[in-house]
């Protein structure tokens, strides 16, 4: 019946949990179980289904036929997709190298290559084989320096696309993504349980200290492109955590903690044109230590304050 493979190889190592990999090649995926070599290689893989040997230096995904066919790239290492269908006599061959975009693909259906849809010049190991068999064999080699074989008494690691909806509810996961330094999302913050989502408010306040992060003073918005600023979508999701906080009397207190009540208004409310009541405001926090420091000791706190230290 000839052999009937598909996969994706790429010439770098990753940890066994996917993370990394999933991310860079946009799988979003989860971990199932370990599988044999032999479960692995099977064909006729189920769609959604990945078999994933990790090496030190490579890595072989072993995927469907679509998957393997329509391939990925990366901007950060060599990778490698392919189809195996000999009882068909239909091949696939999508290689790039650190770039988003594949810099040679062509694709072969009853052993002849489609024209109107293969790209980029032909790599030098073409020229070295007539069998498409051999050839994409070789190619596996050349990415990952290992052959077939050599992943035949290797362990796999099976994962299953889940998706994104599944994904977004793993706080876990969308920490390690930082995906709320990169994205807003409204509707995601208040799926999140309530010790979640003070979690969350604890390693914002955190990042917004560490960062200098003036949480008050203006945002600056999208470009001509719509590309927001790193520092807004933070500043974003920071506020939309504190508003779902404040509205929880269980909770309110968790962001009081932090922020007086003027602080708070000018947050949400007050005019931020008007420069006098910012400076006021970044300086609110004195007025409950008054029973414990001298008029004296304000004046000098205020005098050497530092813009960004509204959580003293």
């Amino acid at each position: 019946m000839g052999q009937g493979l598909a996969g994706i190889c790429v010439n770098k190592g990753f940890d066994i949990d996917g993370f990394d990999l999933g991310r860079d090649l946009s799988f979003e995926w989860q971990f199932q179980k370990k599988v044999s070599p032999e479960i692995a290689f099977e064909k006729n893989k189920r769609k959604k289904f990945y078999d994933v040997c990790f090496l030190e230096n490579a890595t072989l995904i072993l995927t469907e036929l679509e998957t393997g066919m329509w391939g990925r790239t990366s901007e950060k290492y060599e990778v490698f997709s392919f189809v195996i269908q000999e009882s068909t006599m239909s091949f696939s061959f999508k290689w790039s190298l650190n770039s988003d975009f594949e810099q040679r693909y062509f694709r072969v259906e009853n052993n002849i290559i489609e024209e109107e849809v293969s790209i980029g010049e032909k790599l030098p190991i073409e020229g070295l084989y007539d069998d498409y068999t051999n050839l994409i064999e070789a190619q596996i080699k050349e990415t990952t320096g290992f052959s077939l074989k050599d992943f035949s008494d290797k362990e796999f690691y099976r994962f299953k696309w889940v998706g994104w909806e599944i994904l977004s509810k793993d706080l876990e996961y969308i920490l390690r993504s930082e995906y709320f330094y990169k994205y807003v999302d409204r509707g995601l913050i208040p799926n999140y349980t309530q010790e979640e989502q003070i979690r969350l408010f604890e390693l914002f306040h955190k990042y917004a200290v560490d960062n200098n992060i003036d949480v008050y003073h203006y945002m600056t918005y999208g470009n001509s492109e719509g590309i927001m600023p790193i520092e807004t979508i933070f500043k974003t999701n920071y506020q939309d955590v504190i508003k779902i906080l404040l509205k929880n009397p269980e909770t309110e207190s968790v962001v009081k903690k932090y922020y007086t009540k003027n602080q708070l208004d000018w947050l949400f409310c007050i005019n931020q044109n008007d420069e006098k009541r910012y400076n006021e405001i970044l300086n609110d926090h004195l007025k409950i230590e008054e029973n414990v420091i001298s008029n004296e000791d304000i004046s000098r706190k205020k005098s050497k304050k530092k813009w960004w230290e509204f959580w003293k």
